[in-house]
């Protein structure tokens, strides 16, 4: 029963990750004008010069006022407010850029911290109020730490070492990086 009630929870979260990725996508390739209309395909509602400061935003993925931002790699969760003022999305940027803290995602429950604002509107439709569990954030956002690689050329191959925190999965990273799903026997 907990297992399933897990296995829901991560399929949950991992739909939002989806989401917030095809999002920090559409900012990373669209002029602001078509940011808004994608953005209001998927019931989101944001001023033309919020838009520009998520747009301009030095990292991939995107930050949006109201995440719960979760201190990396261990520690508390807080609120992103005030977005618009740009010293303080700045400094809250570069906290993230300095693997300091990670924007996290919802693991439904009775007692997990929700979202707010903007980011509200895009974790609604992954938050069921029907799990009565505890619930829980997860961070949205990982680095690798101790990459090594080595290069193979009689095999044309190149070998990874590296440690992932607690929760990530390193055939996720795999396909990322080789753009495929990885088939494990």
């Amino acid at each position: 029963n907990n297992f399933l009630i897990s296995s829901y929870q991560s399929h949950l979260f991992n739909q939002w990750l989806s989401l917030r990725i095809k999002i920090s996508k559409i900012f990373d390739s669209f002029t602001p004008h078509e940011i808004s209309q994608a953005l209001e395909n998927e019931g989101v509602f944001l001023k033309p010069e919020k838009i520009k400061a998520i747009k301009d935003q030095p990292h991939f993925f995107k930050i949006f006022e109201g995440d719960v931002m979760g201190h990396y790699p261990y520690g508390k969760y807080f609120i992103l407010k005030d977005i618009e003022n740009t010293s303080y999305l700045s400094e809250e940027s570069r906290r993230f850029m300095e693997h300091s803290t990670v924007p996290t995602g919802l693991l439904c429950g009775e007692k997990a911290i929700r979202a707010q604002s903007e980011s509200m509107q895009l974790e609604k439709a992954f938050d069921d109020s029907c799990v009565k569990s505890i619930g829980s954030r997860r961070f949205g956002w990982i680095w690798l730490e101790e990459l090594r690689y080595r290069y193979i050329s009689e095999n044309a191959w190149v070998e990874l070492e590296f440690f992932l925190p607690k929760g990530a999965y390193a055939t996720s990273l795999i396909e990322e990086l080789a753009h495929k799903e990885i088939k494990v026997d």
